[in-house]
């Protein structure tokens, strides 16, 4: 069986397509227009998944560290939301402001250790554009000094009535966490498309191995699958709108899946 893709070292091929003449003159045919441009598509695959593998080895550790921090951050957040809700039945109207200023800045506190989190592995997240890295650290930062300065406001009784900590809320939100949101999942959609250039490089190397037809046929299915989902992911760091990145973001992640079941069902094969 094929060792897990994941930890398979990578392989470069690429394959040799057709480019011939067509009656001995230099026009291109429509059947030989059609190779070049399938060339050049495996070409910008193996430069855009180029040491990807060996970058994402290396910061495994961190990767890890990233998604364990987060799990606990959403519990907290939860168990947060419990106890402010029976603070909250609990107050009377004089001390009802109070308790909802305290929920807030317990929550942006956790909220701030989060994306700092965030921040320092958007200095090291490989499989992104140096553009796409330098501009999701500035949002990040952005975010964590707007909630350290709201952070000093409720220590420095800024707020006076709940119309101004709404506006502050609303602020975050909008101008901030919003912006934030938009470009981890563009981060994402860019990521995973790295990484679905360097899933179909190594599965075309296997192509090259004296394999059955039954193999070869299976191979060629799992290629064609992530072929699909390629222009998806390409597709959604254009996309403005925070719902449709959102949407399109989930559509092309199930899509995705689908097609890493269908490889780990086809090395069965091996």
């Amino acid at each position: 069986m094929i060792r897990k893709y994941i930890i398979i070292a990578l392989l470069i091929f690429l394959p040799t397509l057709a480019q011939g003449e067509e009656n001995g003159n230099n026009e291109t045919s429509t059947e030989s227009a059609t190779p070049k441009l399938e060339e050049t598509k495996w070409q910008e695959r193996i430069e855009k998944s180029k040491d990807f593998r060996l970058a994402m080895m290396k910061t495994w550790k961190e990767t890890e560290s990233l998604f364990s921090f987060a799990q606990n951050y959403w519990n907290k957040q939860k168990e947060n939301a419990i106890k402010c809700k029976k603070d909250l039945r609990k107050s009377n109207k004089l001390t009802l402001f109070s308790t909802k200023v305290r929920c807030f800045r317990n929550n942006i506190v956790d909220e701030k250790e989060y994306w700092e989190k965030h921040l320092e592995y958007s200095k090291i997240v490989v499989g992104i554009s140096e553009e796409s890295k330098t501009n999701l650290e500035k949002l990040i930062s952005d975010l964590v000094d707007a909630i350290s300065a709201i952070e000093n406001g409720i220590d420095t009784d800024v707020y006076k009535t709940e119309e101004d900590l709404l506006e502050a809320k609303q602020n975050l939100h909008s101008l901030y966490r919003l912006p934030v949101r938009k470009a981890l999942i563009k981060s994402y959609a860019e990521r995973n498309s790295t990484w679905t250039s360097h899933i179909l490089v190594r599965l075309n190397t296997e192509l090259e191995q004296e394999l059955s037809e039954e193999n070869i046929n299976a191979l060629n299915e799992v290629i064609s699958c992530f072929t699909s989902t390629e222009p998806l992911f390409e597709a959604i760091p254009q996309e403005e709108e925070l719902k449709s990145l959102v949407s399109t973001w989930i559509t092309t992640k199930k899509a995705s899946t689908a097609c890493i079941q269908q490889m780990e069902d086809g090395l069965e094969l091996f």
